[in-house]
């Protein structure tokens, strides 16, 4: 696979250094990604220099939970430093924000309740490497509040955004190596590995009191493994790393989609955008800004939603088979045996997507000639080198058809059926999006004459799939220049601001949005 020239300096040319979460993203993640990530020092040459992800909430509480205890060494009380230490938030968003001054307090309301356990901690910082080789040229390193007790016990803890999880996974198995031959003031006597959530303060022992030398012989069973795979990963996978990847602009497996988001130039730095991102934003910036930090959010469960779900896992199951649907693969949802939702679909969801299903029926898309399906349920992910940006089409199937590449997308809707294919299309921004994503190259890349997007959309009562073509000179121009209309402010956007309206009530990110009670005085 070629890739863009990579520039190496002189100093350190050959650092390797694989944190503790490069080796459990090595199961899962793009092996190309981590190989590149894992050599801090090497830069491609294609990359915009000095171009940077904006500071995540996770590094800013980092930043603010060493501030804490510098402050209280100095013997400011714990709650003066935790209300000192909130600097570090000023420069976020302010959902982002409120939810890190509630992760700090969290935090060290967890601290304080551990040190009840494990006696007074000293802390000794956020970024622990220690050397693999003698030629420190192979480093280990984990990322999180690194302590030592009075009695030699080290303990690392693992920040989450949501709640802690228990059990124990290549993180651990380097953390603990990591916190057990780390430099502090005393002898190692045990290591303890800690996760803690920073949405309520809840925590999980991964491992307790463990000896230095188990932690060694720990890593050499099974965590030497996941980081020689982070460093070694050919596999290429595109996905929610590409924004991140030093060889984005270069990546053979990002199809080339130059120009496609219709900007003069690059946003602020690189990111990665879908038609149901555009969606939310156009709906309101500030949801789809902390959505994309990751940030917790509240269970959606509404039955649009888990209707939505049911119909969308069914589909991918059902279209899998390479088998027209029929009838029969739809048993009630009282039957004993829910047929290809057993087991996959809890019975309540299906029950809620069952008449949307009874729909689909007549407007199954797969072909009589299965050769001509590319696939089912995955995502197809582009470059658009002129605004930097990752695009990503989430077609229920792509299809070719005679030259023509069909782009097949299912959505479900409680409103009556969209009177003609101008009402869908006003609906559904995927077909915008897909048009466009079609026409910038998408088309080329499978070496087709042409592209189609089918838009089918299911009610319980009836079902209607609209055809659009990127030979329409008219549709195109529309599309384009919603496409181009949106693009722009969000590809620039750095303020997010809140769009208060109805939705803000069922908003999944209400409770940190700064004007998520807004609904109460919106009339619905």
């Amino acid at each position: 696979m070629a890739h863009a020239p990579l520039v190496t300096p002189r100093s350190g040319q050959k650092l390797i250094r694989v944190t503790s979460s490069d080796a459990e993203e090595s199961s899962h993640s793009c092996g190309i990604y981590l190989q590149w990530k894992v050599r801090p020092n090497v830069q491609p040459r294609s990359n915009r220099p000095g171009v940077r992800q904006p500071k995540s909430a996770l590094l800013a509480i980092a930043d603010a939970i060493s501030e804490v205890h510098r402050r209280e060494e100095r013997g400011a009380s714990l709650d003066d430093a935790i209300q000192a230490a909130k600097h570090w938030f000023d420069a976020l968003h302010p959902g982002v924000a409120a939810f890190a001054s509630n992760g700090l307090e969290q935090y060290f309301e967890f601290h304080e309740s551990r040190e009840e356990v494990t006696g007074e901690l000293r802390f000794i910082g956020n970024w622990t490497t220690i050397p693999h080789s003698e030629e420190d040229t192979l480093q280990l390193a984990a990322w999180g509040p690194l302590y030592e007790s009075g009695t030699g016990i080290r303990e690392i803890r693992r920040l989450r955004y949501g709640r802690a999880r228990d059990g124990a996974s290549s993180w651990s198995d380097i953390a603990a190596r990591v916190a057990a031959d780390a430099t502090g003031h005393q002898e190692v006597n045990g290591v303890n590995v800690v996760e803690v959530g920073l949405l309520d303060g809840s925590s999980y022992v991964i491992i307790a009191d463990e000896t230095p030398q188990t932690a060694k012989e720990r890593f050499d069973q099974r965590g030497k493994a996941a980081a020689n795979k982070a460093v070694t990963g050919t596999t290429v996978r595109p996905g929610p790393t590409c924004a991140r990847c030093k060889i984005v602009s270069s990546c053979t497996a990002l199809i080339k989609l130059d120009s496609a988001m219709q900007q003069s130039g690059p946003g602020p730095h690189t990111r990665s955008v879908s038609a149901n991102d555009l969606a939310r934003y156009e709906d309101c910036p500030a949801r789809w800004h902390l959505e994309s930090e990751n940030l917790p959010v509240e269970p959606e469960h509404g039955e649009a939603k888990l209707r939505g779900l049911a119909v969308q896992s069914w589909l991918r199951i059902a279209h899998n088979r390479m088998l027209k649907c029929t009838s029969a693969d739809i048993p009630s949802p009282d039957a004993d045996h829910l047929g290809l939702a057993e087991g996959f679909i809890d019975r309540d969801a299906y029950r809620l997507a069952f008449p949307y299903l009874q729909q689909h029926i007549a407007a199954c898309p797969l072909p009589n000639r299965i050769s001509d399906v590319i696939s089912v349920g995955r995502d197809a992910h582009g470059y658009d080198s002129v605004t930097d940006v990752v695009l990503i089409a989430r077609p229920n199937m792509m299809l070719l058809d005679d030259g023509k590449l069909i782009l097949h997308e299912t959505k479900t809707s409680q409103r009556p059926l969209p009177a003609d294919a101008d009402e869908a299309r006003g609906q559904h921004l995927a077909v915008a999006f897909d048009l466009v994503i079609l026409d910038a190259g998408l088309i080329a890349h499978y070496s087709a004459d042409l592209g189609q997007v089918n838009l089918e959309v299911l009610t319980p009562t009836g079902a209607k799939t609209f055809k659009y073509r990127t030979d329409d000179s008219a549709l195109m121009a529309m599309a384009k220049a919603r496409i181009r209309n949106l693009g722009r402010t969000w590809s620039n956007d750095t303020d997010w601001r809140t769009a208060p309206s109805p939705q803000c009530g069922w908003c999944p990110v209400r409770r940190w949005c700064p004007d998520g009670k807004t609904h109460d005085d919106i009339d619905r």
